[in-house]
């Protein structure tokens, strides 16, 4: 059996500010850790050599090179004005960020062209009013959304029965002990 062995971030690395990737500015002592901070969403660290001192900070990433104005991303809509976000908006996941020429926004995908009823959207049932969502419930862990035959409304069941009873049998022999 292997243990697991967490070793710190600055283990070997040179005293300074240090990008562990490009999420996160960590600063280093003697081998250790002794602060993280994490950057925003629309952020990347970025790392340089300053006077002989190891130095990294958060910097804009989003919103560079783009004109004042609304754009779709990270699953919202982020605002940039002179080429730095300032707000990021995220759509619900029953809505999606569309839009043109810098006017974006969260619009409703998940009912649109559905009649009126309950419906399903990834690991959700939704209920669909005039074209829109006016309730939603998630679906359980290891269940997913399904139209079931003989019923009006779907419904959340094992994920692993609605590929089919054989695939349930194969997994329950696979994980039974030999004889």
């Amino acid at each position: 059996m292997h243990a697991a062995l967490c070793v710190d971030f600055c283990q070997q690395r040179s005293n300074g500010l240090q990008c562990q990737e490009d999420d996160y500015v960590v600063q280093c002592q003697d081998g250790q850790t002794v602060s993280a901070q994490q950057c925003d969403v629309s952020q990347k660290c970025s790392s340089r050599v300053e006077g002989g001192v190891q130095t990294a900070q958060c910097q804009e990433h989003d919103c560079q090179g783009k004109a004042s104005g609304t754009y779709c991303m990270h699953g919202g809509v982020l605002e940039c004005k002179d080429k730095v976000s300032v707000g990021l908006t995220a759509c619900p996941f029953y809505q999606e960020c569309k839009g043109h020429d810098g006017a974006k926004q969260c619009v409703e995908d998940a009912c649109d062209d559905k009649s009126d009823g309950w419906h399903c959207k990834d690991h959700h049932r939704v209920m669909c009013r005039g074209s829109r969502t006016v309730d939603h419930e998630v679906c359980p862990d290891l269940t997913e959304c399904h139209k079931v035959d003989g019923l009006d409304d779907p419904v959340c069941q094992n994920s692993a029965w609605s590929m089919g009873p054989s695939l349930v049998l194969w997994v329950a022999a696979a994980l039974l002990p030999a004889f």
